[in-house]
């Protein structure tokens, strides 16, 4: 292999990195945490938040059952009189379920916080 080619071929490996490098700074929302599927989580030494992707469709309170146990966080969607659990998952430290939060953005995400 020439010098020209190994260049080159760094240059791919850098350009590649950068691109990886952008997608991920592009999610501001991940910061220290990950995305997934169904949902996305940041992290800071006392705080989490989690984004949890829901249809368009769902545009009030109403439409949602969030149940955050110390250790445990539910989420139900409430669609023509039918339950849909879209997380049902044990959380791997305890939290302070009285302290935590979630909100709703419309047709969005609903938003958990502790």
């Amino acid at each position: 292999m020439s010098s020209n080619e190994k260049q080159t071929s760094n240059n791919d490996d850098d350009s590649t990195e950068a691109i990886e490098q952008k997608k991920f700074q592009s999610r501001p929302e991940t910061y220290n945490g990950a995305d997934r599927d169904l949902y996305c989580w940041t992290q800071t030494i006392s705080d989490i938040d989690v984004r949890v992707k829901i249809p368009k469709h769902i545009k009030k309170g109403k439409q949602i059952k969030v149940n955050l146990t110390k250790q445990h966080i539910k989420i139900d969607l409430i669609e023509s009189n039918e339950i849909k659990t879209i997380i049902d998952s044990d959380l791997p430290w305890t939290i302070r379920a009285e302290d935590s939060t979630w909100s709703l953005v419309p047709g969005e995400h609903i938003h958990v916080n502790k």
